[in-house]
């Protein structure tokens, strides 16, 4: 019974250090995610013309993993403002995307809402 206990000990460690590993993974790849989200929005932001002060907009931006739009969704918001959102989403062309695989793939549906206080 000794071995076979500290087989199982030794089976639970390996478990515990593969899903630590796992959870560093996902959290790294999140962050990465966040980053590669403020630089989309603020590409976005600085094709977005007008004035568009008290006025909001939603989209959701679908990308390719190298980075091309595929297509614009706009979720809610008043129609000036959105036809300007969607507009400076495609004058962005191409966005930068990340060297991770696993990030682009969580970065080709990315929801955006954009409502300028300036």
């Amino acid at each position: 019974y000794p071995l076979r206990r500290q087989r199982q000990m030794c089976i639970r460690d390996r478990a515990e250090d593969m899903a630590n590993r796992q959870q560093a993974r996902r959290q790294q790849m999140m962050t990465e995610v966040e980053k590669y989200t403020g630089i989309f929005y603020g590409l976005i932001l600085r094709n977005l013309q007008g004035e568009h002060k008290g006025n909001s907009c939603s989209v959701t931006v679908h990308l390719t993993l190298e980075g091309s739009i595929k297509y614009v969704v706009v979720n809610s918001g008043g129609k000036i403002i959105c036809d300007a959102t969607e507009n400076a989403v495609y004058r962005v062309n191409k966005f930068p995307m990340s060297k991770d695989v696993d990030v682009n793939k969580e970065l080709v549906e990315v929801k955006l809402t954009f409502a300028p206080v300036e």
